[in-house]
């Protein structure tokens, strides 16, 4: 059996080494890419959840569900301080 080959620099020429394998890279892109969608649905969810209850037509609870209504919309486009602010 011979011995590995070392590389050997000639003259004006470099080294070339054997890149490292990666053994964690593909944990620490689902890492990466499981932490980025949490972060997103924890800005987002919030959001999404009171444009959806914004259309809720109770007056009383906001998680108590009784139709689709525009209502809401009306009283505040209807509000002096509304309009002031605007």
């Amino acid at each position: 059996m011979s011995a590995p080959a070392i590389p050997v620099a000639r003259a004006g020429q470099p080294v070339v080494r054997a890149r490292p394998v990666d053994r964690f890279g593909g944990l620490v892109e689902l890492w990466f890419r499981s932490h980025t969608a949490l972060v997103y649905a924890f800005l987002y969810l919030p959001v999404f959840v009171v444009v959806l209850f914004a259309f809720n037509d109770t007056p009383r609870r906001v998680t108590d569900w009784q139709g689709f209504s525009l209502k809401w919309f009306e009283v505040a486009l209807n509000d002096r301080v509304v309009h002031k602010a605007l």
